[in-house]
């Protein structure tokens, strides 16, 4: 039993080897918990909607830019969402999502805490 939940938050933790891709709609967690449950309750986030094309590119409503790979996280290098720090994740439903801390700019932790950006792929 133990094993098997360390290898489903080992996945979950894990960063594709390419470069992801698609739309992901970002909101903000405002429950303390992350449950991955109808009972989660989030805001809208000002970061709005990130397209990423898998090539190192990415599209927002305010303009273009470029996202690289740092260690096992992206950083969104140029463009609106300049400095911003994520890391992808699947939830328990299989579920791909960016997490974005809180702090906009510092990495993630495991999984999201109260005000982080929890962006799923739509």
């Amino acid at each position: 039993m133990i094993a098997a939940l360390l290898a489903a938050a080992a996945v979950s933790a894990a960063m594709p080897a390419a470069m992801p891709s698609g739309s992901f709609a970002c909101q903000r967690l405002m429950t303390d918990t992350f449950e991955r449950a109808a009972a989660d309750d989030y805001v809208p986030s000002v970061l709005g909607t990130l397209t990423l094309d898998g090539k190192g590119g990415y599209s927002h409503v305010q303009g273009n830019g470029k996202v690289v790979r740092e260690k096992a996280y992206l950083r969104f290098a140029a463009g609106p969402a300049k400095g911003v720090a994520a890391a992808m994740r699947i939830d328990a439903k299989g579920r791909v999502y960016l997490l974005i801390d809180r702090s906009i700019v510092g990495y993630p932790q495991a999984s999201p805490h109260r005000l982080d950006a929890v962006c799923y792929k739509t």
